[in-house]
């Protein structure tokens, strides 16, 4: 049941990526239009350019994304989670930055990493990050299938991440913008799927 409903919650957010890249195509310019019609097709081209990088037209490299969302790792529940992050735009369409995750429930994880956004053209962004997984234990005995029947504690780890991750932002307001977005962990061997909401605030 719980692959079932983490399978359904991420086609529903492609779904809500792809439905909304659809109208983000450009239609193109009449080959024989009056000069003045060419003129304003121009001008809102622009102005949709403008609309798309609007942080770089007004010189704004910062930002702050406040994530909200779940966490689905093998062998758990899906859990919901939150996070912060900084993106310093160091370069045209390069950001780097640093992170925070914290996953509840049966996981009991805070994330922490450095990501290296990029963004290909139009709303799309990726980013890759090395990171570190704290693990918060409880100290009271796990299932025999998680510890080959060897009766051990659930007790305080650290484990070396990688994070890859993908999303497609949409302006909300001025400086404001939301992103659906999904990030894959590699950890521990496993890999772990993070999908929600980010909300970027650019200055």
């Amino acid at each position: 049941m719980r692959s079932q409903s983490s399978i359904v919650s991420m086609a529903f957010l492609f779904s809500i990526v792809f439905a909304l890249a659809l109208p983000a195509q450009e239609t193109e310019h009449p080959e024989n239009g009056e000069a003045q019609a060419t003129d304003e097709a121009a001008d809102h081209s622009e102005a949709t350019e403008q609309q798309e990088h609007g942080a770089e037209h007004l010189g704004l490299r910062n930002e702050i994304v406040f994530f909200i969302g779940v966490t689905d790792e093998p062998g758990h529940p899906t859990e919901f989670t939150w996070g912060l992050e900084y993106i310093y735009e160091f370069a045209h369409r390069w950001g780097i930055g640093g992170f925070i995750d914290h996953a509840g429930g049966s996981l009991r994880n805070v994330v922490v990493g450095v990501p290296i956004a990029y963004n290909p053209g139009g709303r799309w962004l990726v980013m890759a990050a090395p990171g570190i997984e704290y693990h918060n234990g409880r100290g009271d005995s796990v299932d025999d299938h998680e510890t080959d029947g060897h009766g051990e504690t659930d007790e305080n780890e650290k484990h070396f991440l990688f994070r890859v991750g993908a999303g497609y932002s949409i302006a909300i307001a001025e400086h404001y913008s939301m992103a659906p977005t999904v990030y894959l962990d590699f950890v521990k061997g496993e890999k772990v799927w993070v999908y929600g909401l980010n909300f970027a605030y650019k200055f």
